[in-house]
């Protein structure tokens, strides 16, 4: 799926925006590292953001979606469902998304 989108800029140049959707059910470590790598990007922070959707093990996610708050535009939404399936995911990032 690609969900860049373009935006008109503070210049009026065309410039790229993206949001970056990661879903998180467990493992904390690998969502800790993919923010962190996120943070390091060459690509300007405010032309991006991170959403985080979360299930009902959500708490991880939002220790980390603390930590990396300032480093990064990041949203973190919660999903409180038990077996919908990925229908569920993508009609919630479709309404979060701002890239």
């Amino acid at each position: 799926m690609n969900l860049l989108a373009y935006s008109l800029g503070k210049k009026g140049k065309n410039e790229l925006s993206a949001s970056i959707v990661i879903p998180f059910h467990k493992g904390y470590d690998l969502l800790d590292k993919t923010i962190a790598s996120l943070t390091q990007q060459s690509y300007p922070k405010d032309l991006f953001e991170v959403v985080i959707v979360a299930d009902a093990n959500y708490s991880d996610a939002k220790l980390i979606a603390d930590r990396y708050k300032n480093h990064v535009v990041i949203k973190l939404v919660t999903i409180f469902n038990a077996n919908r399936g990925p229908s569920k995911f993508q009609k919630c990032w479709n309404t979060r998304c701002q890239g």
